[in-house]
């Protein structure tokens, strides 16, 4: 409000908005995110051609991949983009591929945190009810889609993609084993002399995995 609330109040002015009003939350969405994007009702979007059902959907799906992107290229098993420096641009580009294909949709707000805050001081900078509860009630949506998607998305990366659901092998020795092991790592696995029991993951790797007790070994 500092840098652009003059600027805001001369858009309103000259567009003829007040501020509070149905029309207003083109300026309210400077601060928090609305569906559908402001910036497209009308064309193509009618004001509530984007249910709260389908926004708590994109919300929770966008957030969903965001968060498999990042467990996955920064898991100890793949230390390649780490290595290479490749981390940020990865996360980076993810962003912009979400932001690009659903931000008409829910202005792709994937953080709670980026949505509530500012939301807050929209609603006590005039917005009023805008902002809170917001149009067709649904601020709820970036505070729980977000919520939904994120660990389901971290759960695939760790637990699926890396391989760290296992299925008892040999509970006398400790040794798990994930699907699709070769069988010439098979065989490694199970006359490695270990200080631990050891997980071999859908891809082949080894890794330690201090878990006996989970085990019941």
């Amino acid at each position: 409000l500092v840098l652009y609330g003059d600027i805001l109040s001369a858009y309103e002015s000259q567009k003829g908005i007040v501020r509070g009003t149905a029309a207003s939350v083109v300026t309210a969405s400077a601060f928090g995110e609305y569906f559908p994007n402001p910036g497209f009702v009308g064309s193509p979007f009618a004001p509530a051609s984007v249910t709260v059902v389908q926004a708590l959907l994109v919300e929770a799906w966008g957030t969903l991949v965001l968060a498999f992107v990042i467990f996955a290229i920064t898991h100890p098993r793949n230390p390649g983009p780490a290595r290479h420096g490749l981390v940020p641009g990865l996360i980076g580009l993810t962003v912009a591929v979400l932001i690009s294909l659903y931000a008409p949709f829910t202005q792709a707000g994937w953080n709670p945190a980026r949505d509530l805050g500012p939301r807050l001081v929209a609603a006590l900078a005039g917005w009023g009810s805008i902002a809170l509860p917001g149009p067709q009630s649904g601020f709820w949506v970036y505070i729980v889609g977000p919520c939904i998607g994120a660990p389901i998305g971290a759960f695939l990366a760790e637990h699926v993609l890396w391989g760290t659901l296992w299925v008892r092998l040999d509970s006398k020795q400790g040794y798990v084993l994930g699907p699709n092991v070769p069988d010439e790592e098979r065989a490694a696995l199970l006359t490695a002399d270990s200080d631990g029991p050891v997980a071999l993951g859908p891809h082949g790797t080894l890794a330690r995995a201090m878990f006996a007790e989970a085990l019941g070994t």
